[in-house]
């Protein structure tokens, strides 16, 4: 206990769990805010669910009263117009419930709407806008908040508390705040080692196993704080607004392939809790285990995310390891949390207290090592040869002393092993996908060849057969307007079979290209197909729209894709034939938008590819990050229990060129390091694979003020204007504009620490300012976007046009955000230097 205690009283005297409480705080403040700012939309809302359902009733009913005026009206139709009544009569009162706000009264008028729409379809009716699943869903919804008494509710923005600490905690219990409980807690044994304070510990009467248990059981503290935190803050802030019904039985979708219940969100906060708690206790334990190896709190927190990293990208990659019992399951909580609750959820609390007793029974027995994994035990020399050369400009000494301070705590030779190790999985992991992608795509073009041949074709060629029987007996009868209508039917029927005999065909063509490493055939094919979905070879007997949910941006650089890849002659990067883009009408159909984005995503294992992967899906944050820390703390870097900025200042070099040496130092290690890192992206996959193709086409969008002009050269479709640019291109253009916004960050990281004493006061402040900073250049202020140096921090969105595209603001390129970044670089610099001048004068 006394060791318990002890950990206590120190998180307390660190404020660590203030910064931790103003964190969720602001988070919470900020969903709440924006629940509370959606309010004015929740009528709209509520229309927009049900006009599909209203408009099909209303032509129902419009279709069937015709009928009546003309005395067709035969009995199951008189039937179906009494239910189709009802139903007008349920939207009407529906409809009035919204706008009066009477959200009680909802669950019955749509009981009375779901009623009459089964009994219609018992008498012959067909209602297309609600089937299925959907139908399903929605019963057993009204079902449920009918049993409970509980009114309607707009889930996107609602303020009641129970739906507020449900969206709240989807937030706030998630992977990112096990990364902040870990950066703000984790190296608590750590830190020990570095500040010698282990010595001291080790002095006391107490084992070893009560020293580690003593850490691990605060951490445990930390995270029931945590929690508490959350629940307490997500309860509070309703409260404080006068929202005082806490009903937490309202339901909650769970799905797992076409099966689906609901639950409580009493029941899902709970899952939530408990998966969350289950991530936490191993990591906890983990990164204990890796802190009795290794002696520096930034190669611990960089060893233990990257072992994390690589066990969670393999686990998302292969299927057959998410179980519950493997440890880097629990980081995929999230997903687990929306899946049908299984059996297996109180085997995660099992596995996850099975893993971390092992993780903790590995710190306690083995034994510790003198000096930190990578670290040597041999003592360095405090100069080159001994000697102390004093002729340098004092901003060159800072440089060296900063080269030398980084060199003997090795942090550079052991940023480079994880980084490589971190290259080189990830490059495993991209060649895994690429060639998951490439079968998947083989066989579905296998298969949509024998469906068409064997399945539709005959299907089509048996209707036409009837078709010209029926046109036969018709005109031996005399009766010759449904002889030429049957005819009419029989030959469109021969022309939609002809038509997927050409299919067929361009599919069979394009595999036997692909055996054979013959490339034209296979992108005529794909042409041949986006130019189907685009309804260019439309009939009055066969359509294939696609464009109207795709988009026409969408079908238009798809199609011009395949013309530059077969100018260019560039070898496929195997996926579907479409390109996804911002411009697509998929309503509420999220599933089939999200298996058709992975379906067409393209993934490729070859080096400049695997680069561009590595900004499309923001794995450039990972090193990005990673040099940030190193070199990013400035002064704070010399503040701590052995306050080496004090030996520093007695030295005689100028406090204004200690801030420009580390300023020099940083950039030095982010020119030299950052193309260094991409650089062997790119040279791990071109030595196992292929260097790639230079040109191969990215699509890049073009803003609404740039396509409008009379000297626009790219491409125009309804959304908007688009262009290619190479693949060489876009990655040596993002690795640019990432070098220029990570030195911005780093400088502005150093100028903070003039103010600011602590490590993490400094690197809060930063991720605060940048935060905020792109909120504001982005929502509040986008036509002076481009002026900003936060809108730059979305590397990948920036070169591709889309934040410009989106803001419609042409200013907003690579060379603009070039420019802003270092003119706002040399200012930080300048009044950073300025300040410390007058403070030395002083």
């Amino acid at each position: 206990m006394s060791m318990l205690r002890f950990e206590l009283r120190k998180l307390w005297r660190q404020k660590k769990i203030l910064w931790l409480f103003l964190l969720v705080f602001v988070c919470s403040g900020v969903v709440w805010a924006q629940n509370l700012s959606q309010q004015s939309l929740v009528k709209e809302r509520a229309q927009e669910q049900i006009a599909p359902m209203v408009k099909e009733t209303d032509d129902l009913y419009r279709d069937l009263k015709l009928l009546e005026r003309e005395g067709n009206l035969d009995e199951l139709q008189a039937k179906q117009l009494e239910h189709v009544n009802s139903m007008a009569n349920a939207f009407f009162q529906w409809k009035s419930a919204i706008y009066d706000e009477r959200w009680q009264e909802i669950p019955g008028y749509e009981y009375e709407f779901l009623t009459n729409v089964q009994q219609f379809e018992q008498v012959g009716g067909m209602f297309r806008a609600l089937q299925g699943s959907d139908r399903d869903k929605a019963i057993q919804k009204n079902d449920w908040l009918r049993a409970h008494d509980l009114a309607y509710e707009d889930e996107v923005s609602s303020l009641a508390p129970a739906l507020f600490i449900k969206k709240s905690t989807a937030i706030l219990l998630g992977v990112a705040s096990v990364v902040v409980l870990l950066l703000l807690f984790g190296a608590t044994l750590t830190v020990e080692h570095e500040q010698r304070t282990w010595l001291t510990l080790r002095t006391q009467p107490m084992t070893n196993r009560r020293r580690i248990v003593g850490k691990y059981i605060s951490l445990l503290v930390v995270l029931v704080v945590f929690l508490a935190i959350v629940l307490g803050v997500g309860l509070l802030i309703p409260l404080a607004f006068g929202y005082q019904t806490m009903n937490f039985q309202y339901p909650q979708l769970m799905t797992a392939g076409d099966a689906f219940i609901f639950i409580s969100t009493a029941h899902y906060v709970t899952r939530a809790i408990l998966l969350f708690v289950c991530a936490s206790i191993v990591v906890f334990s983990l990164i204990l285990l890796i802190s009795t190896r290794v002696k520096n709190s930034f190669i611990t927190m960089v060893l233990t995310g990257a072992i994390l990293l690589v066990g969670f990208a393999i686990t998302e990659t292969y299927p057959v390891l998410q179980f519950a019992l493997n440890p880097f399951q629990y980081l995929r909580f999230s997903q687990v949390l929306e899946v049908i609750p299984q059996s297996t959820d109180g085997i995660y609390l099992l596995g996850a207290i099975l893993w971390s007793g092992l993780f903790l029974v590995g710190a306690i027995l083995l034994p510790e090592r003198e000096t930190g994994l990578f670290q040597s035990v041999k003592n360095n020399q405090p100069f080159r040869g001994g000697e102390i050369k004093t002729k340098s400009h004092p901003i060159v000494k800072m440089i060296i002393f900063e080269w030398r301070k980084m060199k003997r705590q090795g942090l550079m030779k052991q940023l480079g092993i994880l980084l490589l190790l971190f290259v080189v999985i990830g490059y495993l992991i991209i060649s895994q996908q690429a060639q998951q992608q490439e079968v998947a795509y083989i066989d579905s073009l296998q298969r949509e060849a024998e469906q068409t041949e064997h399945g539709l074709i005959a299907m089509l060629e048996e209707m036409s057969a009837e078709y010209r029987e029926t046109a036969r007996v018709a005109d031996e009868s005399g009766d010759e307007a449904m002889s030429e209508n049957f005819t009419y039917l029989a030959d469109g029927s021969d022309e939609t079979v002809e038509f997927f005999h050409t299919l067929v065909d361009r599919i069979q063509m394009a595999l036997t290209a692909y055996d054979e490493q013959e490339w034209q055939p296979f992108y005529d094919y794909q042409l041949f197909q986006n130019q189907y979905d685009n309804g260019e070879f439309n009939s009055d007997t066969f359509s294939n729209l696609s464009v109207n949910t795709y988009g026409a941006l969408t079908m238009k650089a798809s199609m011009v894709e395949k013309e530059w890849l077969k100018a260019h002659h560039i070898q496929p990067v195997f996926s579907g034939a479409y390109i996804p883009t911002i411009y697509q009408y998929w309503g509420d159909n999220l599933k089939e938008k999200k298996q058709w984005q992975e379906a067409n995503r393209k993934v490729d294992n070859s080096g400049l590819f695997s680069l561009y992967l590595y900004f499309d899906s923001y794995l450039y944050f990972v090193p990005m990050v990673l040099l940030f820390f190193l070199v990013g703390a400035g002064f704070v870097g010399e503040r701590d229990k052995r306050e080496t900025l004090r030996l520093l200042k007695t030295q005689p070099i100028a406090e204004k060129h200690i801030f420009l040496g580390k300023i020099s130092h940083a950039l030095l290690t982010v020119v030299l390091g950052g193309p260094g890192i991409f650089g062997w992206v790119v040279l791990v996959a071109t030595v196992l694979n292929r260097f790639g193709d230079w040109n191969y086409p990215i699509l890049h969008y073009d803003s609404k003020s740039v396509t409008e002009l009379p000297t626009y050269t790219g491409i125009r479709a309804i959304e908007g204007g688009f262009h290619f640019v190479s693949l060489g291109d876009y990655v040596v253009e993002s690795v640019v504009l990432l070098l220029a916004v990570l030195v911005f960050f780093i400088v502005l990281s150093i100028f903070i620490s003039l103010f600011v004493r602590s490590p993490l006061g400094v690197f809060s402040t930063v991720l605060a300012i940048g935060s905020a900073g792109y909120f504001a250049s982005v929502h509040l202020l986008p036509d002076m976007a481009h002026l900003s140096p936060f809108t730059y921090l979305n590397v990948a969105k920036i070169t591709n046009g889309e934040v410009a595209t989106l803001l419609n603001n042409s200013g907003i390129h690579v060379l603009t955000g070039g420019v802003v970044l270092l003119v706002a670089m040399v200012l930080l610099v300048v009044v950073g230097y300025l300040l410390l001048n007058g403070r030395g004068k002083k």
